[in-house]
């Protein structure tokens, strides 16, 4: 092979970096939704009584979210859906926390073997082997995980008083419509 050309198992790990890249672009933005989401539940529909401050941490955001869903009879209709989403949240986060925080301890011809401390789960170690085709996977349903939620999000517009969105908009609905707009992840050429 000549100096300018990447192996196999380079090319493998190159794709394997631009996953997790991937992966943790689409992660901030599934939080910046959920952070939208609790705002909105907190600020304008009242929150949850077990909730004196609006919830910073990820696992609290989604505890808080499926609390106000089962408690407050006007978000029934969206419930069941959004409960389906807080637990594939709850399920994916563990992937992503793996790969952005996690050591590395192993890196075989286009995989990665990844070590993470589960601080939560009794000092648990969380042993995991990632290939470009299993962070792939984790990279698509998070990334179909972000437009469920978004569009859900969009449900909650209702319930911004409309005194605060005015004929031409407060600032609030526009940050919100500027950074949840509806995305279409199937488009090709936007990639």
């Amino acid at each position: 092979m000549s100096a300018n050309r990447l192996t196999h198992g380079e090319l493998r790990s190159e794709l394997l970096a631009l996953n997790v890249g991937h992966l943790i672009i689409i992660w901030a933005q599934i939080d910046a939704v959920l952070s939208g989401v609790s705002r909105i539940l907190f600020e304008f529909m009242g929150g949850h009584p077990s909730e004196a401050a609006l919830p910073r941490s990820f696992s609290r955001k989604l505890a808080f979210v499926r609390k106000c869903y089962a408690a407050k009879a006007e978000l029934a209709p969206d419930g069941a859906a959004m409960a389906a989403i807080l637990s594939r949240a709850a399920k994916l986060v563990i992937d992503r926390n793996t790969l952005a925080h996690g050591a590395l301890i192993d890196e075989g011809a286009g995989s990665l073997t990844m070590l993470r401390l589960d601080m939560i789960k009794s000092d648990e170690l969380d042993v995991r082997e990632y290939t470009p085709e299993t962070v792939s996977k984790v990279v698509m349903e998070s990334a179909d995980l972000l437009s469920d939620l978004i569009a859900l999000a969009w449900h909650l517009k209702q319930f911004i008083p409309d005194d605060l969105v005015g004929h031409s908009g407060s600032e609030l609905a526009q940050e919100f419509v500027r950074r949840f707009p509806p995305i279409d992840l199937t488009n090709e050429e936007a990639s």
